[in-house]
């Protein structure tokens, strides 16, 4: 006895592919059509030939729209990083095509470069908008850059002087200096 193929519907959850199979053609068909009612109320269905715009082309539409706002000498950091750090990299790429693993590469790549924590963070803000945006404008359904471990910036105290310190401060001012007391704040 020949038993007929299961229907097989599939679809990604964050990125993982799953399917379900059905004896029946009718209930895939339902049940696939329930599951892009949800992605698309949800806001995750995305026309896939909206993401093949070049990441140069989003960054420069990111860069006209954000500029509106901020002072020249904040867009022209904007430009140096897009053209030193983030176009190289990711400028002719689609949208689309910009795994999680080439966001995390990127970044060990400025660390083994050493750039500071600090212009890699930068540089990043400025990938992770850019990203954004397209999420907001539907190229894409996820930002790829969520998650990425970047480098700490380490924070250092300020000094201070120890009370003898100071004290040898003052004792230094008042021999060089005739203060008197009593005329000092007139």
């Amino acid at each position: 006895m020949n038993r007929p193929k299961p229907w097989v519907v599939e679809w990604r959850v964050d990125g993982e592919k799953v399917s379900q199979s059905f004896k029946r053609k009718a209930d895939a068909d339902a049940f696939e059509a329930a599951i892009e009612d949800a992605t698309r109320n949800r806001g995750e269905r995305v026309d896939p030939r909206s993401g093949r715009v070049l990441f140069s082309e989003a960054a420069e539409t990111w860069l006209a729209i954000r500029g509106v706002d901020l002072t020249p000498k904040t867009i022209a950091s904007y430009r140096s990083l897009l053209d030193s750090r983030i176009l190289p990299t990711f400028g002719a790429r689609s949208i689309s095509n910009i795994p999680p693993e080439s966001i995390d590469a990127w970044v060990a790549d400025m660390r083994a470069d050493g750039l500071s924590p600090s212009r890699i963070r930068q540089a990043f803000v400025v990938l992770n908008a850019i990203l954004e945006l397209a999420v907001r404008h539907g190229r894409i359904g996820r930002n790829p850059a969520r998650g990425t471990d970047l480098p700490a910036i380490r924070r250092k105290e300020a000094p201070y002087l120890d009370p003898a310190t100071v004290d040898a401060i003052v004792a230094a001012v008042l021999s060089a200096t005739r203060w008197c007391p009593r005329t000092a704040f007139r």
